[in-house]
C-alpha cells in the first residue's frame, strides 16, 4: 500500500501508512493488546478513507486505495462482514471506471477470493492445521472440509474430509449467521462477526 501510494505521489495515504508502520511498532515494543490495536488502527484508518472520499471523490485511484487498505483494517479487527461489504463496492467502482482488466480490479477480485473462503480449525482432534470449509450436510450436523492448507496453497495435496459441525472453530472474523441460542436469543437469524471461540456459550 505504502509503495502504491509514493508511485502515485499520495501524500494522504503514505502518511497513513506510515503511521500504520508506527503504531505497529508502538504496539510490539509496549505489549500492547492486539484487538485494542486492531480497533485504533481501524478507526484512524477509515478516518483517513473518508477524507480521501470527500477530498477525491471515491472513484479516484487514492480512494481505492485507501479503501483497499480499510478493508485490511476491517480484516484486523475481524470485522469481516463490513470488510466484504466495502471490498465488493471498490471491486464495482473499479470495474466502472477502470476496466477488468485494471491492477486495482484485479487485486480486488482477487481479495474477494479469499475474503470468501470460511477458514476452521478441528478442535480435539489430532489433524492440525487450517482447512476451508466446503459445505454443509446431514441438515447442518456434518461440514466438508478441505486441508490442511499450506503457504503457498498446494490443493493437489490436501484432502476432503467430513467433521461433525460443533467441533469445528471457526476463525475470527468469518462472517456468521447465528441460529438456536439459547443464551443470546436476540442474535438469532442475525448477521455477525466471529470474534472468538467459547466451548460454553449455548
Amino acid at each position: 500500500y505504502l509503495d502504491c501510494c509514493k508511485s502515485i505521489g499520495f501524500t494522504v495515504g503514505i502518511a497513513d501508512a506510515e503511521s500504520s508502520f508506527a503504531l505497529a511498532k508502538s504496539k510490539y515494543e509496549g505489549g500492547n493488546d492486539l484487538s485494542a490495536y486492531a480497533e485504533k488502527n481501524l478507526t484512524k484508518i477509515q478516518l483517513l478513507y473518508e477524507k480521501s472520499v470527500d477530498l477525491f471523490g471515491e472513484e479516484a485511484t487514492p480512494s481505492l486505495l485507501g479503501g483497499i487498505n480499510l478493508v485490511g483494517a476491517f480484516k484486523e479487527a475481524n470485522h469481516g462482514v463490513q470488510a466484504e461489504r466495502l471490498l465488493s463496492k471498490l471491486a464495482a467502482i473499479s470495474h466502472r471506471v477502470h476496466g477488468p482488466d485494471h491492477d486495482l480490479t484485479k487485486t480486488t477480485v482477487f481479495m474477494i477470493e479469499q475474503f470468501r473462503m470460511r477458514l476452521v480449525t478441528i478442535n480435539g482432534q489430532a489433524r492440525v492445521g487450517i482447512f476451508q470449509a466446503l459445505r454443509y450436510e446431514e441438515c447442518g450436523e456434518k461440514c466438508v472440509v478441505r486441508g490442511p492448507i499450506t503457504d503457498p496453497r498446494d490443493e493437489e495435496d490436501e484432502k476432503s474430509l467430513m467433521a461433525k459441525t460443533q467441533i469445528l472453530i471457526i476463525y475470527p472474523g468469518t462472517p456468521v449467521i447465528c441460529h438456536g441460542l439459547e443464551n443470546a436469543t436476540h442474535l438469532d437469524e442475525k448477521i455477525g462477526d466471529v470474534r472468538g471461540f467459547n466451548s460454553d456459550t449455548k
